[in-house]
């Protein structure tokens, strides 16, 4: 880091800065203090090599906190810290004072993951320097060992509601936010207050960046009553029109599955921004491989189709996955709770799902809502049980042979992730099916 940056960051913190989580973003944000040589304390509830609590006391010590995402505003230490007179900056925000390049910001309820990665991937493919960081899993306070970047590089940075709602620093010379749709609802009072977190993103848009929105978001601004704040509509453009989406395809991508269109009609607009040329775009789409666990086949077997989409922890990512395949299949849903409607998701899912096997923390309300609306459906005890009972019925339906985990829930009370679950459903496909 040079003088300058020292220098800044300086300004706000004579003090040891305190360090909340020490996680993935709780160590990254460690490693940046090493580099910059300024002194820290830890505290994490889950860590025996840190503090386990933090009172007000402790908050006397500290001018700065730099917390993870998992420390919501209303966590009780945040209240704690900023009653106390510190400054609390999320990680992704604090990460963007020592970053010289670009921001590409990427929000949205789902597909912000796999937007982030294609669009680092295609930048670097054209040669501009492009590092993948955020809520994918890659802290953006490790830029220190990212590698060569001047102010000419972009910082790709997924963003999540959690980072989004506590922005102070960040600005972005681009946002994108792929759409929107009822999430979290465990942590936000209404979906006005988990619209309003991604909204705050907003606000960090430079003068003359560029916005581009789906139109579902464009929906939610003004059900929520929020007026887009730029001075003049060259600021923003609203893309992605239902139909234009339904139409679009891209043959040999990943971009050809319905949930990943709208991805691709937003990376386009942003590609055309920067002054390429689409046709360019199209070609490195096709070298582009999708993260796991997002709506992809894992075997083939006796004709019957097996597919991950683990990633798939809310009710709208579940819904738009059904709309890939021109016939019902058999699905496998449930998870830990978010305060969604899951009436509504039944009767969303009707003539799309032919039947249902159901687990977790909301299996018993998705029997209720699937009954209602006359969806097959029945409880599982575990994702062992489901694979065979699954395989065979589908096997004897001439008509109907793809089973598709796709929750539309967390994996929180069963599984550590999404990954896990999704590692762990393919494991059982592969063992009992590899002959």
């Amino acid at each position: 880091m040079d003088n300058k940056m020292r220098l800044n960051f300086e300004r706000l913190s004579k003090k040891p800065v305190g360090v909340f989580g020490k996680g993935v973003s709780g160590r990254a944000v460690c490693g940046l203090l090493d580099r910059l040589h300024v002194s820290y304390v830890t505290y994490d509830q889950h860590n025996d090599a840190t503090k386990s609590t933090f009172l007000i006391e402790d908050a006397q010590r500290h001018d700065l906190i730099v917390t993870s995402p998992s420390f919501h505003e209303s966590h009780p230490w945040v209240r704690m810290a900023t009653q106390g007179g510190c400054l609390c900056v999320g990680e992704l925000d604090f990460a963007s004072r020592f970053w010289p390049g670009k921001v590409l910001a990427i929000t949205g309820t789902n597909g912000k993951t796999t937007l982030t990665e294609f669009l680092a991937f295609a930048l670097n493919r054209i040669g501009e320097a492009a590092y993948a960081v955020g809520n994918n899993g890659v802290a953006f306070s490790s830029i220190h060992t990212l590698g060569s970047y001047d102010q000419d590089a972009w910082a790709v940075c997924e963003v999540s509601s959690f980072q989004s709602e506590t922005l102070r620093f960040l600005k972005a010379d681009a946002i994108l936010w792929t759409n929107f749709a009822p999430d979290h609802l465990e942590i936000y009072p209404s979906l006005k207050d988990y619209f309003g977190a991604k909204w705050n993103l907003i606000q960090r848009l430079k003068e003359k960046g560029c916005c581009f929105v789906g139109e579902s978001v464009e929906r939610g601004a003004q059900q929520h009553g929020y007026r887009w704040p730029f001075k003049s509509k060259n600021f923003f453009k609203k893309q992605v029109l239902e139909k234009e989406v339904e139409q679009a395809a891209f043959p040999g991508t990943v971009f050809s599955s319905f949930p990943q269109r709208e991805n691709y009609l937003l990376a386009r607009e942003f590609w055309k921004w920067i002054g390429r040329d689409e046709s360019e775009l199209l070609l490195i789409a096709q070298d582009f491989k999708l993260p796991k666990h997002r709506l992809q086949e894992i075997r083939t077997v006796k004709n019957v189709h097996f597919w991950d989409d683990s990633k798939a922890t809310n009710m709208a990512a579940t819904l738009a996955a059904m709309r890939t395949f021109p016939k019902p299949i058999y699905l496998i849903a449930g998870g830990k709770s978010k305060n969604e409607n899951v009436s509504e998701f039944a009767k969303n899912l009707q003539g799309k799902v032919k039947e249902a096997f159901l687990i977790g923390e909301t299996a018993l309300d998705l029997e209720n809502a699937f009954n209602a609306v006359g969806i097959p459906c029945k409880i599982y005890n575990s994702l062992e049980e489901i694979v065979p009972i699954a395989y065979e019925l589908a096997l004897q339906d001439t008509d109907i042979q793809h089973v598709v985990l796709s929750s539309g829930f967390s994996s929180l009370d069963m599984f550590k992730d999404y990954k896990q679950r999704g590692d762990f459903f393919e494991s059982i496909v592969q063992a009992i099916y590899s002959k």
